[in-house]
């Protein structure tokens, strides 16, 4: 499978006055701003990927050579709704599936055959299936915000030699570890 994000256009879930005041940067001081604002974009894009979460909505595309098994699991979370799935038939026609032949549910980010349903028979090709979809959150969760600041020291730390660097890497892998439990609210 192989999904597409769309680039991050909504605002980022940290600001970079959160950035300076995590890193130690004076407010007024605008000399690194380009490079923190890489940072945060960096921090963000690594959070998302380590987690398979969206922070802020946005529409992913996942291509597939052809239709799974009865069911199959979106990559990234939360999705509250499939926008299409469409397929390129046998004769090149691409056709969008009627949503009858199949069920979401959203809780376990898995598309369901339907009962009694098939799906249908599809060109050869490694963009065959399409699923496209919105994915994230209106609201950034706390945890993800605390992770993408720890990043982004992280990241800047990479740029010399400090003591604490290792700590800071385990403490962002604890912070996604701790997302990842299904227990976590």
């Amino acid at each position: 499978m192989r999904s597409v994000v769309e680039a991050i256009t909504t605002p980022q879930p940290v600001t970079l006055m959160e950035v300076k005041d995590q890193l130690g940067f004076a407010q007024g001081d605008s000399y690194s701003d380009d490079r923190l604002t890489r940072l945060i974009v960096a921090a963000t894009e690594q959070w998302e990927h380590d987690t398979q979460s969206i922070t802020t909505e946005r529409v992913i595309t996942e291509k597939l050579p052809e239709f799974p098994p009865e069911e199959w699991r979106l990559y990234y979370r939360p999705v509250p709704a499939i926008s299409s799935i469409k397929y390129v038939d046998p004769t090149g026609t691409e056709v969008t599936l009627n949503s009858s032949v199949y069920s979401y549910d959203s809780a376990n980010r898995q598309i369901h055959l339907a009962n009694g349903q098939s799906y249908p028979s599809v060109q050869q090709r490694w963009d065959a299936v399409t699923i496209e979809y919105t994915a994230g959150v209106s609201v950034i969760p706390e945890i993800a915000k605390q992770a993408i600041l720890v990043q982004c020291d992280v990241l800047e730390e990479l740029r010399g030699t400090t003591k604490e660097k290792d700590a800071t890497i385990r403490l962002y892998e604890n912070l996604v570890t701790r997302f990842q439990r299904s227990s976590y609210p």
